[in-house]
Parts: C-alpha cells; sequence; structure tokens
C-alpha cells in the first residue's frame, strides 16, 4: 500500500472550475466597484456589525480593504491547500482503494469553502458601501445566519460523504 503522503494530481472537475470563476469573477467585480468609487465615498465606513446586522462600528474608508486583503489571503492560501490533498486530514482510514475518492472529495471541499468565503466577502463589501451611503439591507439580521448555513451545510456533507466513500 502505497504512503498517503505521496502527491496525488486530481483533475478538476467543471463544477470546481465554474464555482472559481464565479466567486473569482464578483470579487473582480467588488474590487473594480471600490477603486470606481473610491473617491466618492464618505469618509466615515461601517466597520463592525452586530449579531442583528446593525452597524455597531464604524473606521476609515480604508477598512473596506481589510476584506479585500483577507478574501485574497483566503483564496490563495486554500487554492495552494487544494494541490496538496496527500497532506488533508482524513476522517477515515486512507486505503489504496479509497484514497483517490476520500482526497477528490476534500479538494472539494475546500474548494466549495474557498468560495463561498469569497462570494460572502464580496456580497459585505457591497453591503457595507451601501450602509455608508444610507442604504441599509432590510433583512440585514439573515446576513450572518444564512452565510453559516451556507458555509457548514456543504461541509457537514463533505464529511458525511468521506465515511460513506472509505
Amino acid at each position: 500500500m502505497p504512503e498517503a503522503k505521496e502527491k496525488v494530481v486530481l483533475k478538476r472537475t467543471i463544477f470546481e472550475k465554474v464555482l472559481n470563476l464565479v466567486a473569482l469573477a464578483a470579487f473582480l467585480v467588488i474590487i473594480i466597484y471600490i477603486i470606481a468609487i473610491w473617491t466618492e465615498l464618505p469618509v466615515r465606513i461601517p466597520n463592525h456589525y452586530n449579531g442583528a446586522g446593525e452597524v455597531d462600528g464604524w473606521g476609515g474608508k480604508g477598512s473596506l480593504l481589510i476584506p479585500i486583503i483577507i478574501g485574497i489571503l483566503i483564496w490563495f492560501g486554500i487554492s495552494v491547500l487544494e494541490r496538496f490533498p496527500q497532506i488533508h486530514n482524513y476522517p477515515v482510514k486512507v486505503t489504496e482503494e479509497n484514497r483517490r475518492r476520500l482526497m477528490h472529495n476534500s479538494v472539494m471541499m475546500l474548494s466549495v469553502t474557498k468560495n463561498i468565503i469569497l462570494l460572502y466577502l464580496s456580497y459585505m463589501t457591497w453591503r457595507t458601501v451601501q450602509d455608508a451611503y444610507g442604504h441599509p439591507s432590510l433583512y440585514a439580521e439573515w446576513d450572518l445566519p444564512i452565510f453559516l448555513v451556507v458555509l457548514v451545510s456543504p461541509m457537514a456533507y463533505f464529511i458525511y460523504r468521506s465515511f460513506k466513500l472509505r
């Protein structure tokens, strides 16, 4: 049986490619949007929201760069990690028979997770600008719960799937 740490190259699925493209496109649009409106932005920008989705902290417009930088770091960091499925932790024993299936499942989980995070950061950056202009969302209290469900549900699915793929 080969060592679980051997290099494995997995082909990206169409789903992964499309999800990467959609998330990157949304993120790029937000970056371009911020650049385009930078000079017209108010001096004070919301930089923190409470659990009810209400603004409870303010900062300079430079605070809009924080989610953009975080998004870039997360996207590139997880993209690098996706290339090394042999170093991931698996909830089941890796054998010659299930190795590729488990690794592909793990890479898919990382891909979905990074893109959900990138889409959420894009949305929250846009929403922050809207709040700065005095156009708060009517459903702001649902932003965080929806994000958490959308983030955790695929993770739970892929972990469950790992047990089925053993």
